[in-house]
Order: C-alpha cells, then sequence, then structure tokens
C-alpha cells in the first residue's frame, strides 16, 4: 500500500501525535534541520570517537533526511563498514554530505572534537572509558579515555536526542549530562571505572530486528569480536523501516529484516543462523541453543514466551511507543529462574483519537485505510535504537565478565544521568563462552 507520509511517519509521529500540526509541517520541520558533525580537534583513530562520528550521521540522516560531514582530512575505518574503507567513504554511503568548513546553512552542530561556540545550537560529545556523555558548548570539557566504541555511540545518540528535543521545541539549548554503561545505575561520579578488557559473549540469540534489535547490531558490530548468532523475526522491512533502523537502507525495503541483520554482522565475522517465525509459546532452550537470549520486541505476551523458554540469561529492552514515552527506555536481565517483572499494557491505543486529530483527518482525506495505518504505527526514531542497543550490549559485556547484571533499569534519553534501578541479576556461576577483548589492543578467543 502507498500511503501518504509513511515513510518518514515513525519519526514524525513524535512531532505530530501531541501537537495540532500536520505530517507535511512535520517533515518540513525536520528537513529544515540540517546537522553538521564537526570532527576538528578528534582522534579520529580512537574507537569512541570514530563510533560517535558514524553514530551521528546515520542518527541525523535518518531523523532529519540529511547530515553532513565536517572532515579535513579522510581517515581509515579500523573495521571496515559494508562499501566502506575511509571515514568519508562511509559518510558517503549512509547519505551524508562531506565537507571542509562548516556551511552557512547549518541549523545544528555535533562536536566531536574542538567546541564550536559559535553555532547557535551546538553539543559537544564527551567520553571517558565507560562513561559517556554530552556538554554545551560553552562549557566543554575535552574527551578523555577514547578506547570504548559503546561510549562514542552513546554520547552520539544522545546528542541527536538533544537536536531532535530542539526541533520539537522542548529543548531550547543542551544540557551536561553523564551516564555510567558499566554501571548505569550509579552516580556517575561514584561508578567503577570498568575494564578495558572485556569478555564477549560468543553465542548469542537475538529475538526482534527492529530499531531496538538493529541499535543492538550496530553495537555488536563497533567491537573488535565475532562469534554466532541467531537472528530471529517474523517480519520484512517497510518503507517506514528505513527511517529508524541503523542497518536499513532503502535497497532494503521488502527484504526479511533477519536477511538484512544478517548482511551487516556477517561482514563483520559473525556466524548468522536465521529463524523468519514468532518465537513459540512452547519453546524450551536447549543445551545445544546459545545460552544467552536478548530481546527487543513491541509487547509483553512474546517476552514471557522468551523468558519461560529458560535461557541461563535474558537480556531485554523496551521503550515506549507513543509522542511523548518513546525515549522512555527499559533494560532488564534474568538469570534463570528469576521471575518477570512486566506488565500488561494500560489499554490499547487510542486509535479514535489520533484520527480526530488534524494531521490524520487530513490524510484520511485522500486515504482513510493510510491514515488508520498511520495511527496505528509506533513512534521510533533511531537514536533511541542506538542508546538503548549500547546499553544492553554492556550489559552483556557483564555476564560475559561473570558480573551481576542490573534486573531492572528505567532510562530518559532526556535525563539519562537519572535513570532508576532495580535489584540485580546474579552472576553468572560459570563461563558464558567468551571472547577475551583488549579494547586498548588486540582480540584473542578463550
Amino acid at each position: 500500500m502507498s500511503t501518504l507520509h509513511l515513510e518518514h511517519s515513525r519519526v514524525t509521529k513524535a512531532l505530530t501525535d501531541n501537537s495540532d500540526i500536520d505530517f507535511a509541517e512535520a517533515e518540513r520541520r525536520l528537513r529544515a534541520t540540517h546537522v553538521v558533525v564537526l570532527t576538528e580537534g578528534a582522534d579520529l583513530s580512537s574507537p569512541a570517537a570514530l563510533w560517535c562520528v558514524l553514530t551521528a550521521l546515520n542518527a541525523s540522516r535518518r531523523t532529519f533526511g540529511s547530515a553532513t560531514l565536517v572532515l579535513t582530512f579522510d581517515v581509515p575505518l579500523q573495521r571496515a563498514l559494508p562499501g566502506a574503507i575511509t571515514l568519508g567513504m562511509a559518510a558517503r554511503l549512509m547519505g551524508a554530505t562531506v565537507v571542509r568548513s562548516v556551511p552557512e546553512h547549518a541549523t545544528h552542530v555535533i562536536c566531536v572534537g574542538t567546541a564550536l561556540e559559535s553555532a547557535a545550537f551546538c553539543v559537544h560529545c564527551w567520553w571517558n572509558g565507560w562513561l559517556a556523555g554530552i556538554r554545551p558548548s560553552w562549557d566543554p570539557a575535552p574527551a578523555q579515555a577514547a578506547w570504548n566504541p559503546l561510549a562514542g555511540i552513546v554520547a552520539a545518540a544522545i546528542a541527536v536526542r538533544e537536536v531532535f528535543a530542539n526541533v520539537r521545541g522542548i529543548r531550547s539549548s543542551p544540557r551536561a549530562t553523564t551516564l555510567s554503561l558499566w554501571e548505569p545505575w550509579c552516580d556517575p561520579g561514584a561508578a567503577s571505572p570498568g575494564p578495558h578488557v572485556v569478555h564477549g559473549i560468543r553465542a548469542l540469540w537475538l529475538i526482534g530486528l527492529g530499531h531496538l534489535g538493529q541499535g543492538i547490531g550496530w553495537s555488536l558490530s563497533a567491537l573488535p569480536m565475532a562469534g554466532r548468532i541467531a537472528l530471529q523475526d517474523d517480519q520484512a522491512a517497510g518503507i517506514e523501516n528505513e527511517a529508524t533502523g541503523l542497518v536499513t537502507w532503502s535497497t532494503d525495503v521488502g527484504r526479511r529484516k533477519t536477511r538484512i541483520a544478517a548482511g551487516w554482522l556477517e561482514h563483520f565475522g559473525w556466524e548468522t543462523d536465521l529463524i523468519e517465525r514468532r518465537f513459540g509459546a512452547d519453546t524450551s532452550a536447549s543445551i545445544t541453543d546459545p545460552p544467552v537470549v536478548v530481546t527487543a520486541l513491541d509487547s509483553p505476551a512474546p517476552r514471557q514466551h522468551v523468558h519461560a523458554a529458560s535461557f541461563a540469561y535474558m537480556v531485554d529492552i523496551g521503550v515506549g511507543h507513543g509522542p511523548v514515552d518513546f525515549e522512555s527506555g527499559q533494560l532488564r536481565v534474568f538469570a534463570r529462574g528469576d521471575p518477570a517483572n512486566w506488565q500488561a499494557a494500560a489499554g490499547s491505543k487510542n486509535i479514535d483519537r489520533l484520527l480526530q486529530r488534524p494531521a490524520y483527518e487530513q490524510v484520511a482525506s485522500k486515504d482513510r485505510c493510510g491514515a488508520f495505518e498511520l495511527a496505528d504505527a509506533s513512534v521510533a526514531v533511531p537514536f533511541v535504537g542506538a542508546a538503548m542497543g549500547a546499553l544492553a550490549v554492556a550489559q552483556l559485556a557483564r555476564l560475559g565478565a561473570m558480573e551481576p547484571a542490573i534486573r531492572l533499569m528505567q532510562i530518559e534519553l532526556g535525563a539519562p544521568d537519572m535513570a532508576s534501578c532495580g535489584a540485580m541479576a546474579a552472576a553468572p556461576l560459570g563461563n558464558l563462552g567468551t571472547v577475551e577483548m583488549d579494547l586498548r589492543g588486540a582480540c584473542t578467543r578463550l
């Protein structure tokens, strides 16, 4: 079905569904946003800086329709991306423009190196090992230990989120914020520095390959490791998924999501098993299955099926789906035997109420079925997938190191340093089968 505004709808709904503006105006505001990623003064040989740039460009281009990279000298990628061996090549493949100076039409600047004080809206990315965050341009702090690519991914995701909040009219200027990926339940100033030798789990089962599942795949590809991963999803990519999924491109529309994710991860050395059906309620984890399952699903029922299958560990991420809560993330880790703590949704989506809004009435005048399809869709943005995916991979690293992981964490990307957390899931009693990665050096297998 060809539906008006469907292509960018998952993003524009964040603007239309809680206001009186229509889809055309929402798209105009996003297209009028020109994000520039500035690399002046950045050490682009460091994993944090490089993956910060890649994530900022990828998420910005999908969210706003365009992105610009200011790059004086091109640099090689530490891990070549599909079709790209340098940063400039990667930027162009993502649909970004590469220039040598900040263009006059720039509306927002994301600084990965030196902060730009003259920009009207400028966000400065920051990291230090497992710490990640942003600083306003008038109060920048120099980035420190830059060996962790996950920190760069999270810093970029929060930076793009600040730009999006400004476009929505809910943030006039960026705020300083810091989050510990290793111990997100701690005050960043009191969190452990975390290890630079990280243990990645070699065998995983990933269920759900929408924007959250692809965020997990994006972070896995940033780490110097590979293993075997089962990829499960029963859907094909639609035109609306290109704006939200970090590894979905326009040429992927109509392809199975499992095959899209497999193509990406196989490029980085992962072996994949594809399961193109839903996880069955009668499925039980066997001794030959991966010890850890990761879920990125839309509703409680399928999560409960996976939990009941009794994997050694289950790592689950989810977000809200409406125009207010789409940046509200939940991360859960269950050891085998832990009780599940999901709650059913308070009520079904009020599609009738949305259809009465001007944006949907306008679409319905030309396409009634299309208006219903738009109203039934959830809000989804790529920077949320990037942030939640990195947080999930960080918890996988904790399990790989035989450390306890967080049983339940709730986080708002607008204030990630104020995450609320519950009890901890018990640490593994034995090694889960890991790849030892010195993020400051080489990768070896145990």
